[in-house]
C-alpha cells in the first residue's frame, strides 16, 4: 500500500491538540468496562475507532514532518525524488519497532489495557496503513507483529526491540504530558536521518564524498586514540597538560562530528542568514555541558582556569557567537560561570549545558553508541524553519 502524503490533513493547531488531549484524558478515568464486551465487538467500538484513528494521526504527522523537510532539502540541493522515495525509510525494522512500542503505550494508557489481541490486531492495522513494506492487507504484518509480542522483549539487541522501546517512552512522555505533541520527534528524527543519508549519496561532488567517507569511518580510525584519551583523564600518571589536550581531543572530536552529520543542515544555514543555529546559547551551553562532564571525570575537576581553557578553545574552534580572537569569549565565560542554574525556570543556555552533559555521560559509560543531541537540536532549528516557510 502506498499512502499519498499530499491527502493527509494533520496541522499543529489548538483544535487538533485539544482534541487528541481529550480523548486521551477521557480514555484514562474510564479504563473499566460494566459489562466486559468481546474483542469483535470491541473493533466496533467508537471509542476505540477514535483510539485508532489517534494512533495513526500521531504517527503521521512525524512522518509528514520529515517528508517537509526532506523535500525542502532535495529543492535546495535540486535532486529529483518521486514521492515514493521519501517513503523508503518506513521499511526500516527500527521504525516498525518505534510504531508497534508506540501503540502499545497508548493502548497500555487506555480502557483496552491487557486486551493482547486488540493490540497485535491494532499494530497491525496502524502498519498496513502507514504503508510499511507495501503491505496489500493487514494480514501482511500478522507474523512481524507475532515475532515481535512472542519473541521481541527476550532479544534486546534487535532494531525492532530498540526501536519499540524509543516509541513506547516518547508517548508514554506524551500522554504524562511531560512534553508536548509539536516535541514528539524521535520517529521524525530517524526518517530524517536515512532521507538526508540518501540525499548526500545523491550529491556527485567532492566534498559530499569526503563527508560520507569521514563519518562512517570516524570511529574505526580514532577509536583506539579515543580509549587512550579516556585512561589519560583518570590516570595519574599523565600530566595536567596531558590531560587537558585529552579533554580537547575527544570534545573537539565529538562536537565535530555531529556538526558533520549536519552539514546539509549547515550548508543551507549559510544561504538563509535568518537561520543561525550555531550562534545560539544553546550551543554554547551544550558544548559547556560537553566539557564539565570530561573535567568531573578527571583528576582535574577543581581547576577553574583549565577548564576556561578548555571551553575557550572549543567556543573558538567551532566559531560559536563568531568571534575572530580566542580572548573576545572571556568575559561570555566569567560571567557563565558567575551564574547559577535555575531549575524551575532553565535558559537556553541551561538546557543545552544538561543536555550536553547528560549527552557525553551516557557516550562516556558506554550506554549510547554516539552523542547526537546537538545534530538533532540543529536539525529541529531547520526544521521549524521549514515549516514556517
Amino acid at each position: 500500500m502506498v499512502v499519498c502524503y499530499s491527502f493527509i490533513r494533520i496541522y499543529f493547531n489548538d483544535f487538533y491538540i485539544n482534541e487528541l488531549m481529550g480523548i486521551f484524558d477521557f480514555f484514562k478515568t474510564n479504563k473499566e468496562e460494566e459489562t466486559p464486551l468481546d474483542d469483535k465487538t470491541l473493533l466496533r467500538d467508537d471509542r476505540y475507532i477514535k483510539i485508532y484513528n489517534s494512533c495513526y494521526d500521531l504517527l503521521w504527522l512525524q512522518i509528514e514532518l520529515s517528508i517537509t523537510y526532506l523535500k525542502k532539502q532535495d529543492k535546495i540541493h535540486n535532486i529529483k525524488n518521486k514521492d515514493d522515495d521519501y517513503l523508503v525509510g518506513l521499511n526500516n525494522d527500527w521504525v516498525v519497532g518505534y510504531v508497534m512500542g508506540f501503540v502499545m503505550s497508548i493502548l497500555d494508557n487506555s480502557y483496552l489495557k491487557g486486551k493482547n489481541k486488540i493490540y497485535m490486531a491494532t499494530m497491525c492495522g496502524v502498519l498496513h496503513e502507514i504503508g510499511i513494506r507495501n503491505s496489500t492487507s493487514l494480514r501482511d504484518h500478522e507474523e512481524t507483529v507475532n515475532n515481535f509480542w512472542v519473541e521481541g522483549v527476550k532479544n534486546k539487541d534487535t532494531d525492532y526491540y530498540k526501536g519499540s522501546r524509543v516509541g513506547f517512552d516518547e508517548c508514554e512522555r506524551f500522554l504524562k504530558k511531560e512534553i508536548e505533541l509539536e516535541q514528539c520527534l524521535e520517529l521524525s528524527h530517524y526518517l530524517n536521518s536515512i532521507g538526508t543519508k540518501d540525499l548526500v549519496e545523491q550529491k556527485v561532488d567532492k566534498k559530499q564524498k569526503e563527508l560520507l567517507t569521514t563519518i562512517s569511518n570516524f570511529y574505526s580510525k580514532k577509536q583506539k586514540e579515543l580509549d587512550k584519551r579516556r585512561e589519560d583523564l583518570s590516570s595519574k600518571k599523565s600530566s595536567k597538560e596531558d590531560k587537558i589536550e585529552s579533554i580537547i581531543w575527544i570534545c573537539s572530536n565529538s562536537i565535530e562530528l555531529q556538526f558533520l552529520v549536519s552539514k546539509v543542515q549547515i550548508q543551507w544555514e549559510k544561504k538563509n542568514s535568518k537561520t543561525q543555529t550555531k550562534d545560539t546559547d544553546w550551543v554554547a551551553g551544550y558544548i559547556f555541558g560537553v566539557c564539565d562532564c570530561f573535567f568531573q571525570m578527571s583528576t582535574i575537576k577543581h581547576d577553574k582556569e583549565a577548564f576556561k581553557e578548555v571551553y575557550r578553545t572549543l567556543l573558538f574552534k567551532f566559531k560559536i557567537f563568531n568571534k575572530s580572537k580566542k580572548t573576545e569569549y572571556d568575559s561570555f565565560i566569567n560571567e557563565t560561570l558567575k551564574s547559577k542554574v535555575k531549575l524551575s525556570n532553565k535558559s537556553e543556555f541551561d538546557e543545552g549545558m544538561m543536555i550536553g552533559g547528560q549527552d557525553m555521560t551516557e557516550w562516556f559509560q558506554q550506554k549510547i553508541e554516539h552523542t547526537l543531541k546537538l545534530a538533532n537540536y540543529i536539525q529541529d532549528v531547520i526544521l521549524k524553519k521549514t515549516l514556517n516557510k
